[in-house]
């Protein structure tokens, strides 16, 4: 805002009448000087307002900048959680054991009760007419994606217990602990990401989650074994994605004095 020197006519007359009413014991110069330091103060004001306005646009510009990235961020993990379950189940659809046999999952007694075990009538029906859960697993997924983390572990729990024999299965169970991870509830990420390797050893998602368990120790500050959870990463899958990624986090580690 610049004041015109019209505005600055006015305003000059307005503090003159104002003085002549309150100062008339003063001298002529006495008032000059004194109208001069009000202009002054008016200038200086008026100079601060536009500075306050072109920060405050500014401060508009960065937050509307920072939303949009922030969307960004959220489509690109979308996008990157929907690309790994579909390469994770391909894998997993196209996997065979070394004597030509689809793997058989081990006993996941502990991990989901059989869907007779008190599930009310209207669960069993429609697990009987969708045996893979397909819909309450994309659904799950979708929370997961939007970064919804604490219904996404709702659903995923509720996923393992009504759908045992799933396809899905073990997807749901590292989705399920990669909620946990995403939800910064470490020592239930390491138990869920622990019953991959126990009940799942088949799966195409035990490399990743064998690597995200050294992740999660690292996260809870436990360098030791987080260090040689990597180490054995490293080892076992030699010049894979997986190794690259944990020799990453072992060099982080490195420059952080761990």
């Amino acid at each position: 805002m610049h004041l015109k020197f019209s505005q600055v006519f006015l305003i000059a007359t307005s503090m003159v009448v104002t003085m002549s009413a309150n100062a008339t014991n003063l001298t002529l110069e006495q008032r000059i000087m004194r109208m001069e330091n009000l202009l002054v103060n008016q200038a200086e004001q008026a100079q601060k307002i536009d500075q306050m306005r072109a920060e405050l646009t500014d401060m508009r510009e960065m937050l509307e900048k920072q939303s949009y990235e922030m969307e960004q961020i959220k489509q690109r993990q979308r996008n990157l959680y929907q690309d790994m379950d579909r390469r994770l189940s391909d894998l997993e659809s196209g996997k065979q054991t070394a004597g030509g046999e689809a793997p058989i999952a081990p006993p996941i007694s502990d991990v989901a009760p059989p869907v007779s075990a008190g599930l009310p009538a209207v669960a069993a029906a429609e697990t009987s007419a969708d045996p893979d859960g397909k819909a309450a697993y994309d659904k799950a997924f979708g929370l997961l994606k939007d970064g919804r983390y604490a219904p996404a572990i709702t659903e995923f729990r509720s996923f393992i217990q009504r759908y045992p024999q799933s396809k899905f299965l073990d997807n749901a169970q590292y989705w399920l602990a990669e909620a946990c991870y995403g939800s910064r509830d470490y020592p239930t990420a390491l138990k869920e990401f622990q019953k991959i390797l126990t009940h799942y050893k088949a799966s195409g998602k035990l490399q990743g989650a064998e690597l995200k368990i050294g992740y999660t120790y690292y996260e809870m500050q436990d360098w030791a074994k987080a260090r040689t959870t990597l180490e054995s990463v490293k080892a076992r899958y030699p010049n894979t994605n997986i190794a690259a990624k944990a020799e990453e986090r072992l060099q982080r580690m490195k420059r952080e004095g761990h």
